[in-house]
């Protein structure tokens, strides 16, 4: 089935380049281990498309609890800046009770 390297010179007008010799040696199973090998990319793919998935959704939760965080810090900062402003109007009416006496 092997075919040499080199034709005899009334061939190579035919088939210069020995392609329906390397034709003919492609078993079968040659040919169908291109179709594995797609089949492999698609599947690899899948895979990927669904771990990305998972990631995202693990982001979406990350990202959403990132900005309840924030709109937390922000609400703290509210309550502190109430409390400070609270904390200084009771000191002042507390020190203009002390000079009352």
């Amino acid at each position: 089935m092997g075919s040499s390297i080199y034709q005899d010179t009334s061939q190579a007008s035919e088939d210069p380049f020995g392609l329906e010799d390397l034709v003919g040696s492609l078993s079968g199973d040659a040919l169908h281990n291109g179709d594995n090998n797609a089949e492999d990319v698609a599947y690899k793919i899948n895979l990927v498309d669904q771990e990305l998935a998972v990631l995202r959704t693990e982001w979406d939760s990350i990202f959403e609890t990132l900005k309840q965080s924030a709109k937390t810090a922000q609400q703290l900062e509210d309550i502190c800046i109430d409390a400070d402003s609270s904390i200084a109007m009771e000191k002042n009416k507390w020190l203009a009770n002390c000079t009352a006496f």
